[in-house]
C-alpha cells in the first residue's frame, strides 16, 4: 500500500513535527523525516508525505484538517484541507468493489478493468466532511484519488467534532484488499519490533550473516514497496529499503523462538538496535466498560475514550475505535550483551512477555460482545 499526502497549508507543520517527533522510529535528514512507515519532505511550500500503512494515515490525515469560519455566516465555522491524496494498493476483486461505487465510468470482467466513484462521510449534527474519491483498478492494482470538500455549516464545537471523527481508513475498505473488514476481532501479534536506519555497509553484512546463519532466512525483493526482506517464516521477517543514501529496517518477528542469541547479536552490533518493542493489537471489537473495569482490571485513562491497565506492558482500549492496543518496550541497555547470562536472560524476558501478552488476549476475548 502506498498513501500519497500533499498539503500546501503550512500552519499544519508545527503540529506535524510535533507528532512525528514522539514517535519511537523517528529519523531525520534536512528536510526529509521518516519512520518505518511513512516518509515526509518538507518544502517552505508544502508537505509531501509517502505513507505505507492505513493506521498511520488514519493519523496523519485528520491532523492535516483545520476549521475556519463560514465565509457567508462567520458567526458559524467549518472544516475544510486541502489535501490532495493519491493511493496505490491491492484490489478487492472487482464483483466485490461494484457494490460500493455510487457510479461506474468503465467496466471490462474480463480484462480486470474498472474505473468508477464513491464518497465518504463523517458528519457531526449538520455539518459534514465529504470525501469525493476517483478510483481505478486494472488487474490486481488500484488506484484511487481522493479529495475533501465541506457541506454546511455549524457552530465551532460541532465542527472540531467532525474532524474528530475522520478515519481514513473509510475510504480504504471498499476497494483495499489489505484493510479487511472483519465481522469479528481481527488480531495482529504478539510481535516483536524495531526500527531504524544504518549505513549500506552494514545493511549488506547483516544480509550476508543470516542468508546462511543458524536461523536461516530467504530473501525476498518486493517491487511494489521495494524492499529487500529478509523472510524466517511467512510472519517473521526483516525489511531493509534503501533511503536517502541509507538502509532503514523494520523488525517484525511473531515468534520469539526465532530470537537466538546470534541474530540477537547481529542486531544489536550491526543495525544499532536499541530497544525492541512488543506490541499486540486487536482490531474491530467490542467492550462493556463495565467488564473492563470489574472483571478484566481496567481503569477509566484520562484520554476521554481510553481504558487501559498495566502490569509488564500496558494495555489500552479505544471504545470509539474499537481498537485494543498491547505494548512495551525492552531497552538493550539494561542488558549486558557481551555476557551471555546476560544475553540468557533478555531473551527470556522477551519470551515472557510475548507469552503473558498472547495469555492477555485470550482471557480478553472471552468477554468480547
Amino acid at each position: 500500500m502506498k498513501i500519497e499526502i500533499l498539503a500546501k497549508e503550512m500552519s499544519k507543520k508545527p503540529e506535524i513535527l510535533t507528532f512525528l517527533a514522539n514517535q519511537p522510529d523517528v529519523r531525520a535528514s534536512g528536510a526529509v523525516v521518516e519512520l518505518a512507515d511513512l516518509r515526509l519532505e518538507i518544502s517552505d511550500a508544502y508537505l509531501l508525505f509517502l505513507i505505507r500503512s492505513w493506521e498511520r494515515a488514519d493519523q496523519i490525515v485528520s491532523r492535516l484538517f483545520s476549521i475556519r469560519p463560514n465565509i457567508y455566516s462567520p458567526t458559524y465555522y467549518e472544516p475544510y484541507s486541502e489535501q490532495k491524496i493519491l493511493i496505490t494498493a491491492q484490489a478487492k476483486p472487482l464483483l466485490n468493489i461494484i457494490p460500493e461505487l455510487s457510479s461506474i465510468e468503465h467496466l471490462n470482467l474480463e480484462q480486470g478493468e474498472l474505473a468508477g466513484n464513491f464518497e465518504v462521510k463523517w458528519k457531526s449534527r449538520d455539518v459534514v466532511v465529504l470525501a469525493r474519491c476517483y478510483l481505478m483498478v486494472e488487474g490486481e492494482v488500484a488506484v484511487c484519488k481522493v479529495k475533501f470538500e465541506t457541506v454546511n455549516r455549524e457552530t465551532e464545537y460541532y465542527s472540531k467534532e467532525c474532524i474528530d471523527i475522520i478515519q481514513f481508513h473509510d475510504v480504504l475498505t471498499p476497494f483495499c484488499v489489505d484493510f479487511i473488514k472483519a465481522e469479528g476481532p481481527l488480531t495482529h501479534g504478539p510481535s516483536v519490533e524495531a526500527a531504524g536506519s544504518v549505513n549500506l555497509q552494514k545493511c549488506s553484512e547483516f544480509i550476508n550473516r543470516h542468508k546462511n546463519g543458524k536461523v536461516k532466512a530467504t530473501i525476498n525483493f518486493n517491487a511494489e514497496s521495494d524492499e529487500i526482506k529478509l523472510l524466517f517464516t511467512e510472519y517473521d521477517y526483516i525489511a531493509l529499503k534503501e533511503q536517502t543514501g541509507q538502509c532503514s529496517f523494520k523488525v517484525s518477528i511473531a515468534d520469539p523462538q526465532i530470537i537466538i542469541p546470534g541474530l540477537l547479536t547481529s542486531m544489536y552490533e550491526i543495525l544499532n538496535i536499541t530497544f525492541f518493542e512488543l506490541r499486540a493489537q486487536v482490531q474491530n471489537v467490542t467492550f462493556d466498560p463495565n467488564d473492563l473495569i470489574e472483571k478484566l482490571g481496567f481503569q477509566k485513562d484520562c484520554a476521554f475514550y481510553n481504558f487501559s491497565i498495566n502490569s509488564d506492558f500496558k494495555a489500552v482500549y479505544n471504545l470509539k475505535s474499537r481498537i485494543l492496543l498491547l505494548e512495551t518496550k525492552i531497552n538493550l541497555s539494561d542488558f549486558e550483551l557481551s555476557n551471555y547470562q546476560d544475553m540468557e536472560r533478555l531473551i527470556k524476558s522477551i519470551k515472557a512477555i510475548h507469552s503473558h501478552m498472547q495469555n492477555f488476549l485470550d482471557q480478553v476475548k472471552c468477554y468480547a460482545v
